[in-house]
Formats: structure tokens, C-alpha cells, sequence
């Protein structure tokens, strides 16, 4: 992650414009929020989805100024899942603290795509509880992306 933000950080001062292509299954929470963030200050960042952009890959679709997909693109939308471990005596002192934390994120997940698509949270949480996946057209009509590219 840290290497794709260092190589648009360097294309930012040029003349290039930064097309980012998405193909992912998704991934890591907080490191796909840094992406993201840095896509949103970053200028005119065009994400195309060439085939996929699920998970957090969708998430950070939404960090780009224009937002497309091919027409067999796929978008997928749902809520975080949360992996705990430790000892049962850690897990007894840290468990309400993370999930709280894990509250937090999922909330702003759900603001990102609700102000994506100028839905309200709470249709997007619906739908991140239900794990939607959309074809290219669906998440246009979604709101989760600006152009299906045929």
C-alpha cells in the first residue's frame, strides 16, 4: 500500500494524470483507509474498476474524483468482519474497547459510501448488512460509481 501512495506522491507534481485500475478482492481495513484518504486529496485520480473492487477495494474506489467500471466489473459492499485473538484473559479486558473501535470504522465506511453515492447511512448500512454485489450498471445506479464504460 505504502508503495502505490509513494509512486502517485511522485506522479502528483508532474503533468501525469493518475488513473488508478482496480482489480481486488479487498484487503487489510486501516491500510485501505489510508489509500483512500490519500485518494481523496490526491487531485483528479480517475479509479477504474477492471474487474472487481470488492470489499475495501470498494471503499477506496470512492477516494477517486471520477469513478468508472468496465460493464462486467463487480462491486461488492458489505460489513467489516472482525477477527479476534489473544488469551481468554486479554480477550476478557480488550474485547468491549475493540469492538467499539470496530464501531467506529464501520460507521466511517458507511459516511464514505453514503457521501459517495448521496445515499443516507442508513440505506448504505442496510445494504453493507445484506453484502451486496453489483454489476457495473447496479453500483452506477447505486451511486458507487460515475461511468460504466461499455
Amino acid at each position: 500500500m505504502r508503495q502505490i501512495i509513494g509512486a502517485m506522491r511522485k506522479a502528483q507534481g508532474t503533468d501525469t494524470s493518475i488513473v488508478l485500475y482496480i482489480n481486488s478482492e479487498g484487503g487489510d481495513v486501516l491500510p485501505a483507509l489510508e489509500l483512500y484518504h490519500f485518494l481523496r486529496n490526491a487531485g483528479d485520480v480517475v479509479g477504474v474498476v477492471d474487474h472487481a473492487a470488492h470489499s475495501m477495494a470498494a471503499v477506496v474506489l470512492q477516494g477517486c474524483r471520477v469513478r468508472k467500471a468496465y460493464s462486467n466489473a463487480h462491486i461488492t459492499i458489505h460489513d467489516m468482519n472482525v477477527t479476534v485473538q489473544g488469551t481468554v484473559w486479554d480477550m476478557e479486558k480488550g474485547i468491549v474497547a475493540a469492538l467499539e473501535q470496530r464501531k467506529k470504522i464501520q460507521q466511517k465506511i458507511y459516511a464514505i459510501f453514503a457521501e459517495r453515492s448521496a445515499k443516507s447511512i442508513k440505506e448504505i448500512a442496510e445494504k453493507c448488512h445484506k453484502g451486496i454485489t453489483f454489476s457495473a450498471s447496479g453500483a452506477k445506479e447505486a451511486g458507487l460509481i460515475d461511468e460504466v464504460i461499455i
